[in-house]
């Protein structure tokens, strides 16, 4: 269960930041000097992972981040969970795109949290329709594009079949998929939520002949911080810690029944989505992670098989190196602590 008196600290730590965060400017951090442009597809608001992968990125002086990109359910609540932890994090000159809806209408958690931001104030400008958008940042870049994908893959048949050319000057990162490992470490594949959600749509992404790297959940699915960890994060005073305290906090709060999901005494929730932002790195996840090429295609029921014959070769980071879990958790609160 949620340790109420940690939560009561952090709580009294948000709220001195918050009255603090009016002296902070986007002006104070501009974009990071960067050799690799990004975009972001996510499906910020459901669960508190994306928000610490674009914290992530964001704070990272390796990537630039061109767009962030909603997808599935009501992508335009999503867009204003995104606009507000952009504009926490002093970075609201990033772009925000509405992905595709999916006809799906789920409420959730952290739409609640950004329910009052003005897309129309937002200072990076919020495109209505973000897959345009999206090929139009790809196919006018001089630099390869990654696509950071930590979200059901809703956007790409539409990106794909209107933009074809972006296979040529764009990759895809993406948290996705099960290979030999299931959720919590269960040694048995699942259907993978980002793929279940749309089997199709991530069988289109990987037929599309362009180069895909999956962190599924065998490198994924148990990656979290722990207490000491987050505690790191709690106690220094910047936009990103504010940023990841109060998302989290909501989150954790508004969730106070899931003992699984939201113990802070132990850490923090899996945050499956930050290892597609370390794939996106120039530099730092081939001494992480262990990769291996592999056919890899995608049922009816959104499980990810490996078939020699009509499955689409990816690049999967399969394994850890040894210790490679904790030097990757020194680095992300370094980064957040930045």
């Amino acid at each position: 269960m949620v340790n109420y008196l940690l939560v009561f600290l952090v709580v009294c730590v948000a709220v001195q930041r918050s009255l603090q965060h009016d002296h902070l400017t986007s002006s104070q951090k501009g974009p990071p000097t960067t050799l690799q442009p990004v975009i972001v597809d996510t499906d910020i608001g459901s669960f508190i992972d994306d928000s610490f992968a674009i914290v992530f990125a964001a704070q990272s002086h390796l990537l630039d981040i061109k767009l962030v990109v909603t997808c599935t359910d009501d992508t335009t609540a999503r867009a204003k969970v995104a606009a507000k932890l952009l504009r926490m994090l002093g970075r609201d000159d990033i772009p925000i795109g509405v992905g595709i809806k999916n006809g799906n209408e789920t409420h959730h958690t952290l739409f609640d949290w950004a329910s009052s931001e003005d897309l129309s104030a937002y200072k990076g400008g919020v495109y209505t329709d973000g897959v345009d958008k999206m090929g139009e940042i790809i196919l006018s870049s001089e630099q390869m594009v990654d696509i950071i994908a930590i979200g059901p893959m809703t956007n790409f048949p539409t990106l794909l079949r209107k933009y074809p050319e972006v296979v040529k000057k764009a990759r895809v990162q993406a948290m996705a998929g099960s290979i030999y490992t299931g959720y919590h470490g269960n040694k048995v594949s699942v259907a993978e939520y980002n793929v279940e959600i749309c089997p199709w749509c991530m069988e289109v992404l990987l037929q599309a002949n362009w180069s895909v790297t999956l962190t599924p959940l065998d490198t994924c699915g148990d990656f979290m911080l722990d207490s000491d960890e987050l505690k790191q994060i709690f106690q220094v005073y910047n936009p990103a810690s504010n940023a990841l305290a109060s998302t989290l906090l909501y989150f954790c709060i508004a969730n106070k029944h899931s003992q699984d999901q939201c113990a802070l005494t132990v850490g923090t929730p899996v945050v499956y989505d930050v290892i597609a932002t370390l794939l996106a790195l120039p530099i730092i996840p081939a001494e992480l992670l262990v990769y291996s090429e592999m056919h890899v295609s995608v049922n009816g029921s959104g499980f990810t098989v490996l078939d020699d014959k009509m499955g689409a070769s990816t690049l999967v980071a399969l394994n850890w190196k040894e210790q490679a879990e904790k030097k990757f958790a020194d680095i992300l609160v370094k980064m957040y602590c930045n």
